[in-house]
């Protein structure tokens, strides 16, 4: 099954995104701040990362020159997204 990662820090926006992913087929995997979602990243590598700007600790940013910068992750398609 392909994976989305999504990286969300709103409830109500993982809660909305989340369930039409799975019922697109797709399995989701979810973090509410970059740090987390990095090492979730790299433990489940996601054919595809939604990521919202403005996350507390990590911004989006931040996790996208952590993809940039691994190896591992780089070739990951990578969405920014503004609320």
């Amino acid at each position: 099954m392909k994976t989305i990662l999504l990286l969300a820090d709103d409830p109500a926006s993982r809660e909305r995104l989340a369930p039409l992913l799975e019922l697109a087929g797709y399995g989701v995997h979810i973090a509410p701040n970059g740090a987390p979602g990095v090492a979730l990243a790299l433990a489940h590598l996601p054919e595809l990362v939604l990521c919202d700007v403005g996350l507390p600790v990590l911004d989006g940013y931040g996790v996208l020159a952590h993809f940039i910068q691994h190896l591992r992750l780089a070739s990951v398609p990578f969405l920014l997204l503004a609320s």
